[in-house]
């Protein structure tokens, strides 16, 4: 990426420097923190101060002490165990959620989404499917206002990825050369088909509880 980019040798320099001094704060079990001091913030009790869950989080509590307390809308942290999997471990991913999920409100459009692929990556089922459904109601249901103001095309890009990322089990593409799936499909799915785009090749993919086909398609 470098070398198309023009990058100079100095440049890269620099960028390696700032790598290599970016902090990582880790309790001692592994699970990567938010930020330093993120412990020492204030614990909520949720159930007291957050009485209306259709309302979001932030309606009842001012944005002073949203921000100096252990209250996240989305997934912050765990968003690197989604984006590069092979380099967290199951049981690093395990602790990460058990310790943050009953911290985030899931207030954002983003949230639900990333819960389901994580959850089902961790062999999870039920809550993998819950979140799902909570993701699918955000422009589904009426009740909610559904897609009548516009819909929120940053979760449907997020459903795909939680059909295909989380229970098609799709490895990303720059950690293979060729498509790679650990299906973990619904108990009450027969199978997921879908068309892909993978480095310049067209696929069509079948999922199902005995496995992945996956077929090259030529024009």
């Amino acid at each position: 990426m470098a070398k198309r980019r023009g990058v100079t040798t100095a440049e890269l320099g620099e960028i390696s420097a700032v790598a290599e001094a970016l902090p990582v704060r880790r309790r001692a079990d592994g699970v990567i923190l938010q930020c330093d001091g993120f412990e020492e913030l204030e614990d909520i009790d949720f159930a007291t101060a957050w009485k209306d869950r259709s309302k979001p989080f932030g309606h009842f509590v001012s944005q002073e002490r949203n921000y100096r307390s252990k209250a996240l809308k989305q997934a912050d942290a765990l968003m690197l165990a989604h984006l590069f999997p092979s380099e967290t471990a199951a049981e690093i991913l395990a602790a990460g959620f058990d310790y943050y999920e009953p911290l985030t409100t899931h207030d954002s459009s983003l949230s639900c989404v990333i819960h389901s692929i994580l959850a089902a990556r961790l062999g999870r089922a039920e809550p993998a499917w819950d979140f799902f459904l909570r993701a699918l109601r955000i422009d589904l249901d009426p009740g909610s206002g559904g897609a009548a103001e516009g819909i929120h095309i940053a979760n449907c890009g997020g459903i795909w990825q939680a059909l295909v990322m989380g229970f098609a089990g799709m490895s990303w593409a720059y950690e293979a050369e060729a498509p790679r799936f650990q299906p973990r499909l619904p108990r009450h799915w027969t199978s997921l088909q879908f068309p892909l785009s993978w480095k310049g090749k067209e696929y069509a993919v079948k999922i199902d509880h005995a496995g992945a086909a996956v077929n090259e398609v030529r024009s």
